[in-house]
């Protein structure tokens, strides 16, 4: 994984939880200062997952031709970020919510989604990030 990863933690947590429950060994991670050195060590057999970025994932399998791959069909872990506005610039505000709903609106944002392999968080996730 990429080394300070958002997800690191909860790679950790689900190894002292469910798989030492279920008696199912532990998750080694290894950290990497960039995702193309996780996939270099994912192909030369030195690590057995790469755990990333859904955007960064898609990119590995673009430029790696196919030699590998995403396994899960949806995000596991997804990491919730966003624009921030300082408070009092409602102008600002105003102007990011119009742009972004057009882009939804006219299909560019989903598009952009689809091409990077991201799906749009659901309430329940941005709510789950405000809360940390």
């Amino acid at each position: 994984s990429l080394k300070g990863a958002a997800w690191v933690p909860a790679l950790h947590k689900l190894s002292v939880g469910y798989c030492a429950e279920n008696k199912l060994g532990s998750i080694t991670v290894q950290e990497y200062p960039s995702s193309p050195l996780a996939a270099q060590a994912l192909l030369s057999r030195a690590a057995d997952v790469q755990f990333d970025d859904a955007a960064v994932s898609q990119m590995m399998v673009d430029q790696t031709k196919g030699r590998l791959q995403i396994t899960s069909k949806e995000i596991l872990e997804p990491v919730i970020i966003g624009l921030g506005v300082a408070k009092g610039n409602d102008s600002l505000l105003a102007a990011l919510t119009s742009a972004l709903q057009e882009q939804k609106k006219n299909g560019n944002y989903q598009a952009l989604l689809k091409k990077y392999n991201l799906q749009e968080p659901s309430a329940e996730e941005i709510a789950a990030a405000y809360k940390g």
